[in-house]
């Protein structure tokens, strides 16, 4: 170390970050292989080594090499998850020769749900979105949640046949309360 107006000994600092390397490499395995050991659980992992979880996810933004090696565990965690789902599906589990038909046969059409994409766009007046932001408001007065809107457009008039002033369709709010219906016309 270098005193005051001296110059600095490169080997000397060369040395010391090599020290300083080597020991944060030592105490990165020494995590990995507690991470393992705990069931890739790392909380656990990091009290068994005696640092924090933060240091983890600092050296995994700061050093890729560290990051490589979290994200290969992790892969062998999943790789040894599929080999166990495997096995099951090779002795007929029916729950999960679905599962996996519905994630990885889906674009077979294995699944419960539709996925529906579309690019519709819809126009609406002023006076629609008053009317819209109105209910809405009505709506969320009640606190105990017991008003839930329902907007309807119409078909340009309100309940007595009438035009109903917009031109682009009334907007009429249903609420649905314990068994009741009341239908109330926002404009």
């Amino acid at each position: 170390m270098a005193l005051k107006g001296e110059k600095a000994d490169p080997d000397a600092y060369n040395q010391a970050r090599t020290v300083v390397r080597r020991s944060l490499e030592s105490r990165q395995k020494r995590f990995l292989k507690a991470y393992i050991a705990s069931g890739y659980n790392i909380s656990e992992a990091c009290r068994k080594v005696g640092i924090q979880r933060f240091l983890v996810m600092q050296w995994k933004q700061a050093d890729p090499e560290f990051a490589n090696k979290m994200w290969e565990v992790e892969e062998s965690i999943t790789d040894f998850v599929e080999s166990q789902m495997l096995k099951q599906i090779r002795n007929n589990n029916p729950a999960m020769i679905m599962w996996f038909l519905e994630t990885k046969g889906k674009n077979r059409g294995y699944t419960r749900k539709f996925e529906v994409e579309n690019n519709l766009r819809i126009e609406l007046s002023t006076e629609q979105i008053d009317a819209m932001v109105k209910a809405h408001e009505l709506a969320t007065k009640d606190d105990m949640g017991r008003l839930q809107p329902i907007l309807k457009i119409g078909d340009g008039k309100d309940r007595d046949g009438q035009d109903g002033g917009n031109g682009n369709g009334a907007i009429d709010t249903e609420y649905r309360t314990t068994g009741k219906r009341d239908t109330a016309e926002t404009t």
